[in-house]
């Protein structure tokens, strides 16, 4: 019987864009080095959930 996978909590790192006064979803770093200049625009941060699970309870504002 196949054992299940084990990976830590953070094992992709991920960015959420600010921009225009719009929360963007959040994209995987090589997605958003791939995006053109203009699309590159505005603040990027990683999310910040407080416990495991936590940034998918964040609202999404767009």
């Amino acid at each position: 019987m196949p054992e299940p996978d084990i990976c830590d909590a953070l094992d992709q790192v991920c960015v959420i864009r600010v921009h225009d006064d719009r929360i963007h979803l959040p994209s995987y770093l090589g997605v958003a080095a791939a995006l053109r200049p203009m699309e590159q625009s505005g603040t990027w941060s990683p999310p910040h959930p407080d416990v495991g699970g936590a940034a998918r309870a964040y609202p999404s504002h767009g």
